[in-house]
């Protein structure tokens, strides 16, 4: 197993000839448009009692902020206050806000018209359950638009930086959170001294990702990682990794 590893890693490093020079991790070199994204809810529970207030996202091509969104969403039903004490947004800011089936066709716009790429949520299960959920009702209540509107995944290409940072950062009982992560990485949390917020938690969240690829996957993205592995018939699934298998390949050293 351990040579497998080896050979993963020397397939990764596929531009670094011996001398520790990850051309990937340049800026210059990475072109790649992603947009990360945030959303805010009233609770847990998309396919059932819970609803979106807040769709965020800031889109970078590279190492580069070229556009950023902030949409809030009337969810039509109350807040709990729960829900209230984590983000701040009360019933009375969002009352008079459009609802998701007005909303969501904009943000997949500025996403087609930027020529997102890649998705990358911290916790994209949660965060894309609630937008496919909502994408759902739309459809059931024939709202305009929503007949041509796949769900996310099919749409574009959706990385989760929670598992990122389970295979590849944290050790042992490590916190995974954004904010743990922020720290780990010295990343000022300062801006959201207010409470989380979907826009900030998306720029946050871009300077996380990019601390997080350039330390412990050579600057490559996860979908990457992926694709080389299944390339080379290494036969190895990220969802199902094992643990023992993950710990090693997070402690693989480049000589």
């Amino acid at each position: 197993m351990d040579n497998v590893i080896e050979e993963i890693v020397n397939k990764l490093n596929l531009d670094a000839v011996y001398n520790n020079q990850f051309s990937r991790k340049l800026s210059e070199n990475d072109n790649v448009v992603r947009a990360f994204m945030d959303t805010e809810t009233t609770g847990f529970y998309a396919y059932e009692k819970d609803r979106l207030l807040e769709i965020a996202g800031a889109i970078y091509r590279g190492r580069n902020k070229i556009f950023e969104f902030d949409y809030y969403i009337n969810p039509e039903r109350d807040i709990p206050i729960e829900a209230y004490n984590v983000h701040k947004i009360s019933s009375q800011m969002v009352q008079n806000e459009r609802l998701f089936h007005e909303v969501y066709p904009e943000i997949r716009q500025i996403l087609i018209d930027n020529k997102v790429e890649k998705l990358i949520f911290h916790n994209a299960k949660f965060d894309a359950s609630f937008i496919n959920a909502e994408c759902l009702r739309a459809k059931e209540e024939q709202r305009p638009l929503f007949n041509e509107i796949d769900v996310l995944k099919n749409e574009f290409t959706v990385i989760d930086s929670l598992r990122v940072s389970k295979l590849f950062v944290t050790e042992g009982n490590e916190r995974n959170t954004l904010d743990a992560l922020a720290e780990k990485y010295n990343i000022d949390l300062d801006k959201r001294a207010g409470g989380h917020n979907g826009l900030i938690d998306s720029q946050i969240l871009a300077e996380v990702y990019f601390a997080m690829i350039d330390d412990k996957c050579f600057g490559y993205d996860f979908d990457e990682i992926q694709t080389v592995i299944k390339k080379e018939n290494f036969k190895l699934d990220f969802d199902r990794v094992d643990a023992d298998l993950a710990k090693k390949i997070k402690t693989i050293k480049i000589k």
